[in-house]
Order: C-alpha cells, then sequence, then structure tokens
C-alpha cells in the first residue's frame, strides 16, 4: 500500500517548497491558521506527512546532494514529532482516570520508526549528527552568535529554527529519545522482530558516543518525565 502511495509523491507543495529553500520561513498570520496544521504557536514550520516517508524525503535530498534542505526538513518533521508527542500526553491526562479504567497506559502505535524499513529515526539522527559533529572535509562547525560557519573555508549558513541554546547534536539525541520511546506494536515474524532489535541497540550505541552536557541531560529528563506520565 504505501509503495503504491509512494508513486503519486511530488515536491510541489508550497509548504514543502518553502521549508526546504528558506532558513528564516515562518508564518506571519499565525493567528489565522487557527487549526495549527502548517506552523506551531512560534511560527515555526510543521511538516505532517506519514513519517517514514517525510524522512524518506530527508534521505533522498541528502543523497542527491542538497544538505541544507535535507537539515531544513529534518527540523521541521521533528518540530512536528515534538508536537505530536505533547498533544498525545495533553489528551491522555485529559482522559487519564476513563483510559486508566481500561487499562491503557499510552498510545500504542501499529507502525513503529525503529526497525522500520526506511529507518526514519535514523536518517533524522544521522541527518543532525553529521551538521552537530562537522562537514566530510574536516572543518569544524562555530554554532557562535546563532550562525554555523566552516572555520576552514569561512561557508556561511543560518541556523534554522533552534532553540536559544539548543544545537543539532542534541536535536539529535532528543529525537533518538522519541523514537526509541515510541510506545509500538511489536510487528510479526523473526526477521522483523530481529530488526527492530537491532535498530534499538545501534541508536543506544549511538547514544552512549555522545558526552552529555548540562543541555542533554534536561533533555534525558525531558523525555524520561513524559513517558513516565504516559
Amino acid at each position: 500500500m504505501r509503495a503504491i502511495e509512494a508513486c503519486d509523491l511530488h515536491w510541489q507543495d508550497p509548504h514543502l517548497q518553502h521549508i526546504i529553500t528558506e532558513d528564516h520561513y515562518n508564518n506571519y498570520c499565525y493567528h489565522d491558521n487557527l487549526d495549527g496544521c502548517l506552523f506551531d504557536s512560534r511560527g515555526w514550520p510543521l511538516w505532517h506527512e506519514h513519517v517514514p516517508t517525510a524522512c524518506a524525503r530527508v534521505d533522498a535530498l541528502r543523497s542527491h546532494g542538497y544538505p541544507k534542505e535535507a537539515l531544513r526538513l529534518a527540523i521541521a518533521i521533528i518540530n512536528t514529532l515534538r508536537r505530536q508527542q505533547q498533544k498525545q500526553l495533553e489528551l491522555f491526562r485529559v482522559h487519564k482516570k476513563e483510559l486508566l479504567h481500561r487499562g491503557v497506559t499510552s498510545v500504542t502505535n501499529l507502525e513503529g520508526w525503529v526497525g522500520h524499513p526506511l529507518d526514519p529515526i535514523g536518517t533524522l539522527f544521522g541527518t543532525l549528527m553529521e551538521t552537530g559533529w562537522g562537514s566530510d572535509d574536516g572543518a569544524t562547525l562555530d554554532f557562535s552568535a546563532g550562525t554555523c560557519r566552516k572555520t576552514e573555508n569561512h561557508v556561511y549558513m543560518p541556523l534554522p529554527f533552534l532553540e536559544e541554546g539548543e544545537t543539532f547534536m542534541s536535536l539529535a539525541v532528543e529525537t533518538a529519545l522519541i523514537g526509541l520511546g515510541q510506545q509500538r506494536v511489536m510487528p510479526d515474524g523473526l526477521y522483523a522482530q530481529e530488526k527492530v532489535c537491532r535498530n534499538e541497540e545501534q541508536l543506544l550505541a549511538k547514544l552512549q558516543e555522545v558526552d552529555l552536557d548540562e543541555m542533554l541531560v534536561k533533555i534525558f529528563r525531558k523525555q524520561a518525565t513524559l513517558l513516565l506520565e504516559g
């Protein structure tokens, strides 16, 4: 079914085009967009699409030599995932007594992102970590003054839509935790189950390679709290 849907994919959507081509694209008329489907409360762009498919777009952009465009779309997807996570928690809080009475403690997804054939979480994590650690030519990146610069050849790129104090690395870590914390049904079939476990182990190994600082510890606490509350 997903393969059939993929045949109809295109890149002409105006919102998608703005996301991938503009560093400072935001909704100047947020209050006119009451359903909030295109922008969050900060006016930052969101991209609502089947998550593995959306991440496949990110992978395609990277593969064809468009790293900036891939980064912009990846951040829009992650902001959407964080917003959905918060909305699910708010919904659970409202109906907590009723759900607990029925024995329901979380939102279970039939399709898991970790272990998925398109590897959506791995794609987002890799896109952000590649930027956070440096470029392919060995140049380091300087995140001072809200900009991103290659120190060797002075290529300038504005940072798109990051909170104060947030980095690509911290966003990558939070994305991995969101994926690992997703409540999902174990797939049928031994191979699919082994793939899920293998992907989980790979993500955990990558997280263990990251040196924790105060910002990253706060992210771990935040995601742990969200899981416990849900």
